[in-house]
């Protein structure tokens, strides 16, 4: 068995520190070195998967939207990289890196073409609340009908956005299999972090993140999980997941 993980950069591990980026590096890694060591030993899937004695492959990427790390998902799938059995994790990150961000693209809202990816009546309304809530929806029966081709248990989770926060009440349609806390509306990765978890909170773009007094340790300088962060959050899956339904057992 493995672990397999897909996101951003909260689940690559990301600490601010690539070399081209900073002034006073501490380190002397590479772009892509540095990526993979942030991979395999800084983030919290890497932490999981060591606690359990396992093995882990990180296939998360900065600023990644949800529908490419789809499509990572599904190539790993096709070719057997990921066989029945395996457990993955998959972090949902901002919607609006998904097709909120169309809006841009005048393919896609001029009537000068017939329409592209997105209802145009939709997209030039400008409401992000529902394109997400559809996008969400979307993402989650992908990944539950992945799920059961493949014979393989999927744990997704969302990472700092959370793309219901609007609604009052959440609907049964999102009540998908593994998705964690799916009718609470505080449970996200950064409800972990700030002990938020179940409170109803709405959660900006991460680098807009006002960080709660005490637990500026959790976090780096553009509010990404730091080191110690990273530990809380794999602590909190290792603490409240069932693994033994994925038949992992504690150490």
């Amino acid at each position: 068995m493995k672990l397999v993980a897909y996101g951003d950069s909260f689940v690559m591990g990301d600490q601010d520190d690539f070399v081209h980026e900073v002034k006073r590096p501490t380190h002397s890694m590479g772009y892509d070195e540095r990526t993979e060591y942030l991979r395999y030993n800084v983030s919290f899937p890497s932490l999981i998967s060591k606690h359990f004695k396992i093995s882990c492959i990180n296939r998360a990427e900065r600023g990644s939207g949800n529908y490419p790390q789809l499509d990572k998902l599904y190539f790993d799938l096709e070719s057997g990289i990921i066989n029945s059995g395996d457990l993955i994790l998959f972090g949902i990150t901002t919607v609006t890196r998904d097709r909120i961000s169309l809006g841009n693209f005048k393919r896609v809202t001029s009537t000068d073409h017939g329409e592209c990816l997105i209802d145009r009546k939709m997209i030039n309304s400008y409401n992000t609340d529902k394109i997400g809530e559809i996008d969400l929806f979307y993402i989650l029966s992908i990944l539950q009908t992945l799920s059961k081709c493949y014979s393989v248990n999927i744990i997704s989770f969302n990472i700092f956005d959370i793309p219901l926060s609007h609604l009052e009440i959440v609907p049964a349609r999102f009540n998908f299999e593994n998705y964690i806390g799916w009718n609470i509306k505080g449970n996200s990765l950064i409800d972990i972090l700030n002990d938020t978890w179940g409170e109803s909170k709405y959660h900006p773009y991460h680098t807009d993140l006002k960080i709660p007094q005490g637990y500026e340790n959790y976090y780096t300088i553009k509010k990404h999980p730091s080191i110690d962060g990273h530990k809380k959050i794999s602590n909190w899956f290792i603490n409240n997941i069932d693994w033994k339904q994925y038949e992992i057992y504690k150490t």
